[in-house]
């Protein structure tokens, strides 16, 4: 995407390590109200809000691995595709 831009939906993908599979395509809110949609094979999206930062993005990608994914403590997140354009919204 080259230069920073604002746009009003910002994600990024993220990949654990476990290789579950992801549940139905709509909607997980996490804990920090941050929406999370699964991709496909362990891979989801976490779709911020305005103000959204770095460690927004990472605790709702830690909560939706470990609560919907059944990550264990010592599991790894891999993020595949920084912030930018939704792919799944």
């Amino acid at each position: 995407m080259g230069d920073l831009m604002i746009h009003p939906i910002l994600a990024f993908s993220a990949l654990i390590l476990s290789g579950a599979l992801s549940g139905p395509a709509s909607a997980w809110e996490s804990r920090n109200w941050l929406d999370v949609f699964p991709v496909s094979d362990g891979r989801f999206e976490v779709v911020g809000r305005p103000g959204s930062g770095g460690p927004d993005f990472w605790c709702a990608a830690g909560d939706y691995a470990f609560r919907v994914l059944g990550a264990k403590g010592l599991e790894r997140l891999y993020l595949v595709r920084p912030r930018g354009v939704s792919e799944t919204t």
